[in-house]
C-alpha cells in the first residue's frame, strides 16, 4: 500500500506541474514590464525630440531676422551672403545641425530652415535609427516711410533731444536716433512728436512731464544701425569739384557797398558787407559773417571755406531774393579749400538772425546732383588733419524758412527757434545729434516725385517675423 501510495502520488505531480500558473505570470509581468518601459522610453524621446525642435524654433526665428535685417541693410546680398550672418545667430540660440538653409522668397522675404539629425535610443527598436528635427522661418523686410529728421551718431546719449515744450510736426515721415543708448530719444518736459515712427538701436527716455507721441506705426527700439544715405555721394571730391580757386573777384570800378559781386571767383570773409549781392559759384574764404543787415544770394552754387556761416544776433539775414521754392535755388557748401590740416565750419544763427534758402529743383552743381540740397556740411573723406566745427546752434528768436536737405553729419544741432519748410513740404536733417526746443516743422512730401524738389530720401527698413 505505502509503494502504491508512493506510484500515485508520483504519476499526479506533473498534472499540478501543468496546472501551476505562477511561471506564465512571470513571463507575463517581464513582457508588460518590457513594453511599458519602452513606452515610457518612447514618451521621454519624443518629449526630447519636442524640446530640441522648440529651440531649434527660436534659433530658426534669429537665423531669419539676422539674415533679414542683413538684406534690410544691403538688398544686393544674396542668400549665399546671408548664410553666415543665419549660421552665426542660430549658434548663438543652441543650434548644432548642419548649415543653415537661406532663400530669398521675393518680396523682402527672407527665409532660413534648420535640419538637425538626431540619433534615435529606444524608436530603433521600432525600426529608427535616426530622426530629422526641422524647423524654419520667414522674416518680412519692409520700407517704412521716408526720414526726415536722422541723428547719425551711433553712441551719444540724447542723440535726439527735446526739452521744454517742443513740438516736432513731421506728419507723415520717420525719425532717427542711430545712437544704441538707452536715451538715444530724450525727452523733457511735456514735449511733443508727430510723426510716422521712431526708430532706434537704442530706447527712449524722459524726464519731468509727460510726453506725447502721435504715430502711425508704433516707436522701434533696439534696431539695427542706419547707415548715412548721403555718404558716398557727398564726398569732399564731389563737394568741391567747380569750386573757384583764384582770387579774381572785383566790382565793377567805383561801386558802392550794396552792389552786385561778379561770379565764378574767391572771395575773402573781409570783402561781403551787409546789402551785398552775391552771384553763383563764388568761394568765401573764411567764413561768412552777417550782422546788422543783410547779403543777398542769386541762385547757384556757394562754398563756405575754413569757416562758419555766422548769422549774429543783431539781425543778421541771408537770402534768396529771386529764388522760388520748387524752381530756382541756392545750395551752400561749407568746406575747406585746404590739401591738409583745414577746418570745416558750421551754422550759427543769433537772435533775430533770418536764414530763408531754398534748395534748386534741378541740379546746378559741376560735381554732384544738389537738386533738393540747402546747406551742406563737407564730411566724408576729407584731406589729412581737417576738423570740422561743432556744435552749430540756432538762438530762439532766429527765424530759418528752409527747403531741401541740411546736412551736418558730424556736427552737433541746436534748434531752439522753428525751422520750417514753406512751398513743395521738404525739410529733411541729417546730423550727428539734433536737439530741439521750439516748434520746427519738418516734410518729405515736396521732396520727390513730380513737382517735388529732386532730393533722394532715406527709406529706413524695417523687419518682422511672420512665419
Amino acid at each position: 500500500m505505502r509503494v502504491r501510495a508512493a506510484f500515485h502520488s508520483v504519476r499526479r505531480m506533473p498534472h499540478r506541474f501543468v496546472r501551476d500558473e505562477r511561471g506564465v505570470i512571470l513571463v507575463l509581468a517581464a513582457m508588460i514590464m518590457t513594453v511599458l518601459a519602452l513606452i515610457i522610453g518612447l514618451g521621454v524621446e519624443a518629449g526630447w525630440w519636442y524640446a530640441l525642435q522648440r529651440q531649434n524654433q527660436s534659433a530658426a526665428d534669429a537665423a531669419a531676422l539676422s539674415a533679414a535685417y542683413e538684406y534690410a541693410y544691403k538688398s544686393s546680398l544674396t542668400a549665399t551672403d546671408l548664410t553666415p550672418f543665419a549660421t552665426a545667430a542660430a549658434s548663438r540660440n543652441k543650434y548644432t545641425g548642419s548649415t543653415p538653409a537661406v532663400t530669398l522668397l521675393g518680396g523682402g522675404q527672407v527665409q532660413a530652415v534648420l535640419n538637425q539629425d538626431q540619433g534615435t535610443w529606444f524608436s530603433k527598436l521600432a525600426g529608427p535609427t535616426n530622426v530629422t528635427i526641422q524647423t524654419g522661418a520667414i522674416a518680412q523686410v519692409t520700407d517704412l516711410p521716408a526720414a526726415c529728421i536722422m541723428a547719425m551718431s551711433g553712441t551719444a546719449n540724447k542723440a535726439i533731444s527735446l526739452a521744454g515744450n517742443a513740438s516736432i510736426e513731421a506728419n507723415g515721415c520717420t525719425i532717427v536716433a542711430n545712437s544704441n543708448k538707452a536715451d538715444a530719444f530724450y525727452f523733457q518736459g511735456s514735449v511733443s512728436i508727430d510723426a510716422a515712427t521712431l526708430i532706434t538701436p537704442g530706447g527712449v527716455s524722459y524726464t519731468g512731464g509727460s510726453y506725447t507721441l502721435t504715430l502711425d506705426r508704433p516707436a522701434q527700439t533696439g534696431t539695427q544701425h542706419i547707415t548715412d544715405p548721403y555718404a558716398s555721394t557727398l564726398t569732399h571730391a564731389n563737394l568741391i569739384s567747380g569750386m573757384p580757386t583764384a582770387a579774381s573777384c572785383t566790382k565793377t570800378c567805383g561801386a558802392k557797398v550794396g552792389s552786385t559781386w561778379p561770379g565764378n571767383c574767391v572771395l575773402r570773409k573781409a570783402d561781403v558787407n551787409v546789402g551785398d549781392t552775391l552771384s553763383a559759384k563764388t568761394q568765401i574764404c573764411g567764413g561768412l559773417a552777417i550782422k546788422n543787415g543783410t547779403v543777398n544770394l542769386s541762385p547757384g552754387v556757394y562754398w563756405i571755406t575754413d569757416g562758419d556761416l555766422d548769422l549774429q544776433s543783431s539781425k543778421g539775414v541771408l537770402k534768396c531774393p529771386s529764388c522760388s521754392n520748387g524752381g530756382a535755388g541756392v545750395t551752400i557748401i561749407l568746406t575747406t579749400a585746404k590739401t591738409s590740416n583745414g577746418t570745416v565750419g558750421t551754422l550759427t544763427l543769433g537772435s533775430q538772425a533770418e536764414l530763408t534758402l531754398n534748395a534748386p529743383e534741378t541740379q546746378t552743381a559741376p560735381g554732384f546732383n544738389n537738386a533738393g540740397m540747402v546747406l551742406i556740411q563737407d564730411s566724408n573723406n576729407l584731406p589729412a588733419g581737417t576738423t570740422i566745427t561743432s556744435p552749430g546752434n540756432a538762438q530762439g528768436n532766429a527765424s530759418e524758412t528752409l527747403s531741401g536737405l541740411v546736412y551736418f553729419p558730424k556736427s552737433d544741432l541746436t534748434f531752439q527757434g522753428t525751422p520750417n519748410a514753406s512751398g513743395p513740404q521738404c525739410l529733411v536733417v541729417v546730423a550727428n545729434t539734433i536737439s530741439l526746443q521750439g516748434t520746427p516743422g519738418f516734410s518729405t512730401s515736396g521732396c520727390e516725385g513730380p513737382g517735388g524738389l529732386g532730393l533722394s530720401l532715406e527709406h529706413p527698413k524695417t523687419v518682422t517675423l511672420i512665419k
